[in-house]
């Protein structure tokens, strides 16, 4: 961090490792302040940025030091003429710290709430005091400003930081519209809102909708990354069919154009031939896009220039037209349109260079998100910021990317400079294949960045950047925005949702998606594989204490925890009343579907001989359910879905109710009534009616087949209906006399 003054402008300068010259912000409020006071000022806050990151040492010029020359303007008790004065004393450093804290939160101009502002204050402002403080400008004993504000209290976590992902951002009402009171989830995950609903939500829900968005995001990106290697295989094909040497023979015989034959129709639509001479990049030429391929790369190999191929760099080549690159009718784009990989409505949304660039293997900011957010899935202790900056390769050349010692499997690491270390990781196959293809890809850019004396050469991820204002050329882009994965402001023309529609589909809209939440994603994941912190930890390559209070939310560990103890007190209850009718009344179920869904859950999960509690539940559920007492499936051709499976309930009240409706349906409706079906289930009582006969049959007979000895527990059927036919006679006297009567929920005068 430098400070410069010109004249009337003070300029801090801040080094930028992704960028060639520094960065600059203006601080000229600080001019008010008398030069000694400046100068002591300005030392010890550039000794306070030391080691920080550029981004950090920004938000402290931008949220510390900027507000607090604007201060000195405003308190005019400090005023000295024309200039300003630190105190002297320690009742006037005392005033000065405190009064500078309530301007700060109440200083007029700025949009940001009480809360930021507040925040501010904690994280940038007073820390910054407290170094002037060691340093000795600010005597010690003053006592600098405490505006922490107690946190909200409740079940939703802290609605005021929404970082979700599959949840769009509440959108600015109009005054048109009615307002209404939008409560914002906390949004750190794929998810969405779903953590911080009620208690009660299954956590199971939770997890299918985190992997299924997951699994959806990974399976594009994947189609994605494809589609790329496959243009740029077929880029290096088109450049086999015409050779280096080739073009050599055209540069020492300056011969830039082909003659060739056309049909030319003239205005009276008659057809003749002509013999023209084309140039080897127009697009009439048959091996324009060709010639065209093999400029640029020449370029790309020989010229020590990171803008060689820039369109305005390449129209001076004697083999171009005056508008190659600018419009259609003066570029070959077609037969690169119809050799992409991409389908013809994505590879339109590329301009000409774009997709010149695309087979030659170079990459666009897009592409490099993509890789991005690949490498952070598979390795989730990547950071994004550690990923922006990775370097393939260290200032001797010696690459990052290692081999183990059995040569087997891939290790890349990055530097992450704010925990001060770098960080490793054993490469899955897809980031191998990932970090595989960027290595052949960047190679030419890499080259050439490094003959051109370019700091950017050692970086991973090379390609297609801007490097001034509205110039696109080769090097290493600044920052990846999470905007080229789904962007809602269309600066973007090309990005994944663009080239995926299917993302929105899969919940993850407009706003919802960057590379914090799919890492955050993976941490979850892997608590929800694990059920422990440490897994998070290990995944996540943080410490305990950020996994807990970062990564997995309270509500979310108290939910889980909630969930355990419930699934065991049901597991305890239809133990204890396996046999009872009221089973289904006790247990937390909501039906007979999903009771059976838990139970067959329970014997699957729990074999036999793990525990007394498992050796009881085979012993009572493990023939229903098809499970041997070894605990192992028994085997059947198909498996039933639970909306193909009738399930009964076999007690004497059910079964003695259910041949009482029989015998009566039988004797009081007609054959049309027995067959009309109601309209909200579709069941007819003619079901009910043949469902008792089969029930009945089953429990009277000893011959049975073993189709339907497999479905019902005969041996429990018999014994019920012992039991139920001497209450059939009472139920069928009660059904006799029944009547609807029409109920009133309020008074009628």
């Amino acid at each position: 961090m430098q400070f410069v003054q010109q004249g009337n402008t003070l300029t801090v300068l801040i080094t930028n490792p992704h960028k060639i010259e520094p960065e600059r912000l203006n601080i000229s409020p600080l001019l008010i302040l008398h030069a000694k006071d400046r100068n002591r000022l300005l030392n010890a806050t550039s000794q306070y940025a030391v080691g920080n990151a550029c981004q950090t040492q920004h938000r402290y010029i931008n949220e510390a030091l900027r507000p607090f020359g604007y201060y000195l303007h405003w308190d005019t008790a400090l005023h000295q003429g024309s200039i300003c004065r630190l105190p002297d004393t320690f009742e006037g450093w005392q005033r000065l710290v405190l009064q500078f804290a309530l301007w700060y939160i109440s200083r007029p101009g700025t949009k940001a709430s009480l809360e930021t502002l507040c925040k501010n204050v904690q994280c940038r402002v007073r820390p910054w005091l407290e170094f002037l403080q060691e340093d000795g400008l600010i005597p010690l004993g003053v006592m600098l400003p405490d505006l922490s504000l107690p946190e909200e209290q409740g079940s939703h976590g802290s609605p005021q930081n929404p970082r979700l992902l599959g949840e769009q951002p509440a959108k600015p009402t109009r005054d048109d519209e009615p307002i209404e009171k939008v409560r914002k989830p906390l949004d750190r995950t794929l998810a969405g809102p779903i953590f911080w609903h009620i208690d009660a939500e299954y956590l199971d829900q939770v997890e299918a909708t985190l992997r299924n968005r997951d699994q959806v995001l990974a399976d594009l990106m994947d189609d994605y990354w494809l589609r790329l290697v496959r243009d740029y295989r077929c880029g290096q094909q088109m450049l086999q069919q015409i050779t280096a040497d080739d073009w050599r023979l055209r540069e020492q015989n300056a011969i830039w154009k082909d003659d060739a034959t056309v049909t030319i129709v003239d205005t009276k639509g008659r057809h003749y031939q002509k013999k023209i001479s084309l140039q080897l990049t127009s697009p009439r030429h048959p091996k324009g896009h060709l010639w065209g391929l093999r400029m640029m790369m020449q370029q790309l190999k020989y010229s020590n220039d990171p803008e060689c191929l820039t369109p305005k760099a390449l129209r001076k080549h004697p083999a171009c037209l005056a508008r190659f690159l600018k419009n259609s009718s003066s570029t070959p784009i077609a037969p690169l349109l119809s050799d992409c990989a991409l389908p013809l409505q994505q590879a339109e949304l590329l301009s000409s260079e774009q997709l010149f660039y695309r087979f030659l293997g170079l990459l666009n900011t897009t592409d490099m998100a993509v890789a991005k957010a690949l490498l952070i899935r598979e390795h989730a202790n990547l950071t994004p910021d550690a990923l922006d900056g990775a370097q393939l390769l260290n200032v001797r050349g010696k690459s990052y990317m290692l081999l183990t010692d059995e040569g087997q499997q891939q290790i890349f690491s990055v530097d992450k400079p704010r925990a001060g270390s770098r960080k490793y990781a054993a490469l899955t196959p897809r980031a191998a294949r990932v970090l595989r293809h960027l290595q052949r890809a960047t190679a030419p850019v890499r080259a050439l960045l490094k003959r051109a004396g370019h700091p950017h050469w050692r970086y991973l991820l090379l390609g297609v950047t801007q490097v001034r204002k509205n110039i696109n050329g080769l090097g290493h882009p600044a920052r990846i925005y999470a905007q080229l994965l789904y962007d809602t402001t269309g600066k973007y023309k090309f990005t994944l949702a663009r080239c995926h529609p299917t993302l929105t589909n899969a919940g993850l809209g407009a706003g919802t998606l960057d590379f914090n939440k799919i890492r955050h994603t993976q941490g979850v994941l892997a608590w929800f594989d694990k059920g422990s912190v440490r897994a998070v930890q290990k995944r996540l390559g943080n410490s305990y204490r950020v996994a807990i209070e970062h990564y997995i939310p309270e509500p979310l560990i108290q939910i889980w925890n909630e969930r355990i103890i419930r699934r065991f007190q049901n597991t305890l209850l239809v133990l204890a009343a396996a046999e009872e009718d009221y089973l289904l009344e006790v247990v937390d179920m909501p039906n007979l579907a999903e009771l059976h869904r838990f139970l067959a859950q329970l014997v699957y999960e729990l074999p036999a001989g793990s525990s007394p509690i498992a050796d009881k539940l085979h012993q009572l559920y493990a023939e229903r359910y098809r499970i041997d007492h070894a605990g192992q499936p028994a085997t059947w051709e198909a498996v039933p879905t639970p909306d193909d499976l009738l399930h009964l309930r076999l007690s004497p009240n059910s079964l003695a109710l259910l041949l009482a409706y029989r015998q009566w349906a039988q004797q009081h409706l007609t054959a049309s009534l027995q067959i009309q079906p109601d309209h909200l289930t579709g069941l007819t009582p003619k079901h009910f009616i043949d469902l008792g006969g089969m029930l009945q049959a089953a429990a009277q007979s000893d011959d049975i087949g073993y189709a339907l000895r497999e479905s019902l527990n005969v041996k429990k059927l018999q014994r019920v209906y012992g039991q139920a036919e001497s209450k059939v006679p009472i139920l069928v006297n009660r059904l006799t006399h029944l009547s609807l009567q029409p109920i009133y929920t309020e008074d009628i005068p």
